[in-house]
């Protein structure tokens, strides 16, 4: 059984990619307005998916007080659930870290373009020096030739491996 949750600001898109229009989302969890077992819907037999919410104007702040209840009452689903996916924006905020330290692992996603490779460093080095205890892994996505991955991963782990002091799992 997997809980997955859109925590990409006000940018979410995980109900499109699953084709499903929820009425309840992130936002309403945020603002209390229901509780997070409320605001789940499941797109496939043992999936809930709490949907993010998408280019709405009053999209609310997430400050770090309602950010950590938000993941106090995730951590409360641990007993239905046997893993939890937290699928974040792309870019580094306090927000992105925040999950990510209170994660018992952090995967990061990028591509083989030098700007992404050293975006995914700069993620692994943020939160790394908040929290050292959490194992980091990557994966090269929208790779067209395997080769352009391997090289760029060598060059990720090259960097992690030299300024870190730490090895970070190539998923591939």
């Amino acid at each position: 059984n997997v809980l997955l949750v859109d925590a990409d600001t006000n940018l979410g898109c995980l109900d499109l990619m699953f084709g499903i229009a929820p009425k309840w989302r992130l936002r309403h969890v945020l603002q209390d307005e229901l509780g997070l077992e409320d605001a789940l819907v499941s797109p496939f037999p043992r999936l809930k998916v709490l949907a993010g919410n998408s280019g709405e104007i009053d999209y609310p702040r997430i400050d770090l007080e309602r950010q950590n209840r938000l993941l106090q009452e995730l951590t409360g689903t641990e007993e239905r659930f046997d893993m939890l996916l937290i699928d974040t924006a792309a870019g580094l905020s306090r927000e992105i870290v925040n999950y990510a330290i209170h994660s018992d692992d952090v995967l990061v996603v990028t591509n083989a373009e030098p700007t992404s490779v050293m975006d995914a460093y700069a993620a692994m080095k943020m939160i790394w020096a908040s929290n050292s205890e959490i194992p980091l892994s990557f994966l090269m996505n929208a790779v067209r030739i395997p080769a352009q991955a391997e090289e760029a991963a060598e060059k990720l782990q090259m960097a992690v491996n030299h300024f870190l002091k730490i090895t970070a799992r190539y998923l591939g």
